[in-house]
């Protein structure tokens, strides 16, 4: 989970992690998802595929909140 197969430096795919609704919320650049890690078992019960490379994460309002790169 927080897949991105650039090494590190200046031009790598950053990797988001947020937490939030007793949740890890991870990305993954690689495959275009978000990994979802419930924070007390500490076990993987998700992966939401997205539209796009995910850019940035944030949760509020009771939502995980996802940016896309569509190109």
């Amino acid at each position: 989970m927080g897949t991105t197969k650039n090494l590190p430096g200046p031009d790598c795919n950053p990797i988001y992690m947020m937490e939030g609704g007793s949740y890890l919320w991870v990305t993954n650049s690689d495959d275009d998802s978000l990994s979802v890690i419930a924070t007390v078992a500490r076990t993987g019960i998700d992966v939401i595929r997205l539209q796009g490379k995910p850019t940035g994460l944030a949760f509020g309002v009771g939502r995980i909140w996802v940016s896309v790169d569509l190109r």
